[in-house]
């Protein structure tokens, strides 16, 4: 985020666990977070320059399969939107703060933390985000970008130090200006509920410069449910999942297997039957994979304790480091729901597109 576009009010979806407090509207919860969210990036890390879109929504579901859905559906319906922050969180603390739990009189803060973690043994602190980019939403823009004078002023402080301010559109050249006025014709840039304003050079080149990870392809959703939206047996669950694993497989991975596979299977009495119905199809689509293997298999639940409301989040961004540092393509299997799983593919970007980066700080090679 500290690379991306200055500026820029980018939108987002954040997920947090499911509201309990009923008293709490949708709406203001979902202010207050994008509001915390601002407040976070100005003030607290230090980003003046940023900012997050009220565009943005909110999903409350701790065991919400429709993140990812939600997601590509919003890029599909916005040919403008050329990026989406994704942020997701879920610990005792985060249930406390956001689930109106109250604090009893006989008891100190620290006590109410403690007795929110001992109604939730297993459940980890997991904060997880990843920044989404559609470069080719941005393709005109970076041609605009070349009419646009940009709106940072160089600032100079008493103590001798020298700054600027943010980058941003200030106007149109004098000459684009010109050339469309004496045609009569109209500007090519018309505002758009993602794009109120056309991108300074500055601001193109801080989004074309930002790392690829990884690929995230389109997610593919099992229903385990039947049409009077009753529980399937076992084994046609485990037989759905195979032909949606053989599909991501074939489809975005080019026939070849994952180098690895992050799952979520969450911690509850019905994991192990999800688990089993996992490595069923798991074994009849690759039946060489070993799903056990600590350094192929991964099992969120685990390795970091319940994630919770962020598992969605947190299994592409540890796919999508592990593309950038490791290589090789992951599979992402979201299935911490009994009535339904969500498979993604995650592939690594090529060889030429990596020369376009310069060395990240986690860059292991």
């Amino acid at each position: 985020m500290a690379e991306f576009v200055e500026s820029y009010p980018v939108p987002g979806f954040f997920q947090l666990p499911s509201v309990l407090d009923t008293r709490v509207e949708p709406a203001d919860l979902t202010k207050r977070y994008i509001d915390l969210m601002r407040g976070t990036l100005q003030d607290g890390v230090g980003m003046a320059f940023h900012n997050v879109s009220p565009r943005s929504g909110l999903v409350a579901g701790t065991r919400s399969p429709l993140l990812w859905p939600a997601v590509f559906e919003c890029f599909d319906s916005a040919a403008d939107l050329a990026a989406l922050l994704l942020f997701a969180e879920d610990g005792p603390v985060t249930r406390t703060r956001f689930h109106g739990r109250t604090f009893q009189a006989d008891e100190t803060r620290e006590q109410t933390f403690e007795r929110a973690r001992s109604d939730h043994r297993e459940l980890g602190t997991t904060f997880a985000g990843l920044m989404l980019t559609r470069s080719i939403a941005a393709q005109h823009l970076g041609e605009l970008s070349e009419h646009v004078i940009d709106a940072s002023q160089r600032v100079s402080f008493g103590n001798g130090r020298v700054g600027r301010t943010a980058h941003g559109f200030a106007r149109w050249s004098n000459d684009f200006l010109r050339r469309y006025s004496e045609g009569y014709r109209a500007l090519p840039f018309k505002p758009t509920p993602y794009l109120a304003q056309a991108w300074s050079r500055p601001q193109y080149l801080q989004f074309r410069d930002l790392p690829l990870l990884s690929w995230v392809h389109r997610p593919r959703v099992v229903s385990y449910l039947d049409g009077d939206e009753a529980s399937l047996p076992g084994a046609q669950c485990a037989e759905r999942l195979h032909t949606v694993l053989k599909a991501t497989i074939d489809g975005p991975l080019k026939g070849a297997a994952p180098t690895r596979i992050f799952y979520d299977v969450a911690d509850d009495d019905a994991s192990g039957e999800r688990r089993m119905a996992l490595a069923t199809a798991l074994h009849a689509v690759l039946p060489d994979f070993d799903l056990l293997d600590v350094k192929k298999g991964y099992d969120l639940t685990w390795r970091l304790g319940d994630t919770g409301a962020a598992g969605a989040v947190a299994g592409i961004a540890l796919a999508s480091m592990a593309a950038w540092e490791a290589g090789g393509a992951s599979l992402v299997v979201d299935a911490r729901q009994s009535d339904g799983v969500t498979v993604l593919a995650v592939t690594p970007p090529d060889a030429a597109q990596r020369q376009r980066f310069q060395k990240r700080p986690y860059d292991a090679s």
